[in-house]
C-alpha cells in the first residue's frame, strides 16, 4: 500500500542510527512490525490469568537464549515473547550472571 506520510527528522535519524536501516520504507516497517508485536504482548498480559487451561505463546528464541545476557541479547531492544518474571520484580538471570 503506498502511502504519503509526515515524519519526525530527528526521530527518523534515530532510528536509522539504531537500526542501521537507511532505507524509509524498512524503517517505518520495522516500526510497524514492532508496534504490532509489542501491542499484541500487551493484550496476552492482560488476559493472563483469565484462562488457567491456555498454554504458553510461542517464542520465538531458544530457552537457551532467553536465560542468556550475551552482548548480543542486550543489544536487542525487543523481546520476541512475554514471560511473566518481566512483570515483577523478580527477574530471571542465567547462572553466570545476577541482578
Amino acid at each position: 500500500m503506498r502511502s504519503t506520510i509526515n515524519l519526525d527528522d530527528a526521530l527518523m535519524e534515530k532510528a536509522r542510527l539504531l537500526t542501521g536501516t537507511n532505507e524509509t520504507a524498512a524503517l517505518v516497517r520495522q516500526a510497524l512490525e514492532t508496534l504490532v508485536r509489542v501491542e499484541s504482548g500487551k493484550r496476552l498480559i492482560a488476559v493472563g490469568g483469565t484462562m488457567p487451561d491456555a498454554k504458553a505463546a510461542p517464542c520465538r528464541r531458544s530457552a537457551a537464549d532467553r536465560h542468556s545476557l550475551s552482548a548480543s541479547a542486550l543489544a536487542t531492544p525487543m523481546l520476541t515473547c512475554w514471560h511473566p518474571s518481566f512483570l515483577t520484580s523478580e527477574r530471571t538471570y542465567g547462572p553466570e550472571t545476577s541482578a
